[in-house]
């Protein structure tokens, strides 16, 4: 390996005097060594120390190819999750590892608002309740009914998201189609958890087609075109009662 490793560097500074290429498979020779080592390890030291050596190996990369361009931090947010699921990914501390990744998840999306896109929307705000449900439904995931659980989130959703709207794209439509996707969830929920299926049909139908006819009347109010999906999808009923 490494006389393979000094081959490649004479052949970069002797051949290619541009791009340092040779970094590449470079990384790659050392890593064989280490998954060898990582197979024998009884803890996570040598993970650990692997993930480091790679981390520092993208780093200099990264300034020595595109030093404008900081991309090694992303791939050092993906790199960190391997040793941290070694250490915190057992049974016993499943809702602390839960609750660190939801954090780390965070702070990186918001780390990326404020350094690529400052002037745009706090768009982070869309991603942050789904992860913070994550440790939320493992702490609960074994003291509350799924059913019941199950519609306290999908209001808990729905409100968050029809706030969230509200304030940064101000709108009646927008609302309506969040409340559209919350009663879906809701009946999707209770009529299979019943495998009431033809029951599903029924009001799913009727939802959809109040939802299309919203729209229609509130965006296009002269031209009935809600006619045409609502045909359509009374045949889903339909075809559940007779056959």
């Amino acid at each position: 390996m490494g006389v393979y490793r000094i081959i490649l560097v004479f052949y970069q500074l002797h051949y290619i005097m541009g791009h340092p290429w040779f970094l590449y498979p470079v990384i790659t020779t050392f890593m064989i060594p280490l998954v060898f080592l990582c197979r024998k390890a009884v803890d996570g030291t040598i993970n650990i120390l692997t993930v480091v050596l790679f981390a520092v190996l993208l780093f200099v990369t990264n300034m020595i190819t595109t030093p404008h361009i900081p991309w090694f931090v992303s791939a050092l947010f993906v790199l960190m999750w391997w040793p941290i699921a070694i250490l915190l990914g057992n049974v016993q501390v499943r809702w602390g590892f839960a609750v660190i990744v939801a954090v780390c998840w965070i702070a990186y999306l918001v780390g990326i608002h404020t350094y690529k896109t400052p002037n745009v929307i706090p768009w982070y705000w869309y991603a942050v309740l789904p992860i913070i449900w994550y440790p939320v439904s493992m702490y609960f995931h074994d003291k509350v009914d799924r059913l019941k659980g199950g519609i306290i989130s999908i209001c808990i959703f729905t409100v968050y998201y029809m706030i969230l709207n509200y304030i940064l794209f101000p709108g009646l439509t927008n609302a309506v189609s969040i409340v559209f996707v919350g009663l879906w969830g809701l009946i999707g929920l209770v009529f299979g958890r019943k495998r009431w299926f033809f029951g599903l049909s029924v009001f799913g139908t009727l939802l959809t087609i109040g939802y299309l006819g919203f729209l229609n009347f509130y965006h296009s109010p002269n031209t009935i075109w809600v006619v045409y999906p609502a045909f359509a999808l009374i045949w889903w009923p339909m075809s559940m009662y007779f056959f």
